[in-house]
């Protein structure tokens, strides 16, 4: 036996020792098994689907201990890896849009948009129709409303409402209202009220026709609240009382609740029935 064999099977060996630390949460330990695998299978067999596994889990670790930095760094080194095995494929935009969504779900969301623009490349060159392409759109349209960039925001978000009516419309889901209305609040947020409103509204419908109660409360408050901007106080209190009403058959919105009561009270001073609120 070559001695290049010897260690492949010795990298075989720590990875699958390192596995029983990661799988008993002994993090530090485990990492430094994984990091000595992944260093002979890059020396020796590059091409080891081992050598990806291990990558991954040390990114994870890092999450794990808190290490941002280096997590990412070893995601990058992941999809660097995989490429260089099997080139530009399904399964690397996969990789890609996956990581993308690890990272958003945690809030690094300037990180995750690296990964999402490297996947929404992809996915547009090799299965333009599926549909992690919408949450993808749908994702970085948040991201760059959060890192205001409000035009950049209602570009992609407007993607995802296409792609949605294009590709996803028999799905009846509610990612859909919910990409509307993000769209209305970012113009709330620009002063372009008669466009929100219009937003609102459509969210509205889409979510009543989901069934979609709780969306429909937070939707009808968000109505409320550009009557309100535009001195419509009695429209205002319309919808405001709309959203309450079906925000308080969920026990779980206890702060919607309290905010849309806030609400309904200064409309209620500004039509002169304060005695009301």
């Amino acid at each position: 036996m070559s001695k290049e064999v010897e260690l492949v099977i010795q990298a075989r060996e720590f990875f699958n020792e390192a596995e029983a630390l990661y799988t008993d949460k002994k993090f530090n330990a485990a990492k430094s098994k994984f990091m000595k695998s992944s260093q002979l299978f890059e020396r020796y067999d590059p091409t080891h689907k081992l050598y990806i596994k291990a990558l991954r889990r040390i990114a994870l670790i890092y999450f794990e201990i808190d290490l941002r930095s280096e997590g990412v760094r070893y995601l990058e080194r992941m999809c660097t890896v995989m490429e260089a095995q099997n080139g530009v494929t399904d399964t690397l935009a996969r990789t890609l849009g996956d990581v993308g969504s690890f990272l958003f779900d945690r809030g690094y969301t300037r990180e995750a948009k690296q990964f999402y623009s490297r996947a929404k490349r992809l996915y547009e060159e090799l299965m333009p129709t599926d549909a992690m392409l919408l949450k993808i759109y749908f994702e970085v349209g948040l991201i760059n409303s959060r890192h205001n960039e409000p035009e950049r925001a209602l570009e992609y978000l407007q993607k995802a409402q296409d792609f949605y009516l294009a590709h996803c419309e028999s799905m009846k889901n509610i990612i859909i209202a919910n990409i509307v209305c993000n769209k209305g609040m970012i113009l709330v947020n620009q002063g372009k009220l008669p466009q929100a409103l219009s937003e609102f509204h459509e969210g509205a419908r889409l979510a009543e026709e989901l069934g979609e109660n709780a969306t429909l409360g937070t939707v009808y408050s968000n109505i409320g609240l550009v009557h309100r901007y535009q001195g419509e106080f009695t429209q205002a209190d319309e919808f405001y009382s709309k959203a309450l009403e079906l925000q308080e058959t969920n026990l779980d919105t206890y702060m919607p609740v309290a905010t849309t009561c806030s609400n309904i009270g200064i409309v209620k001073m500004c039509l002169g029935q304060s005695t009301q609120a």
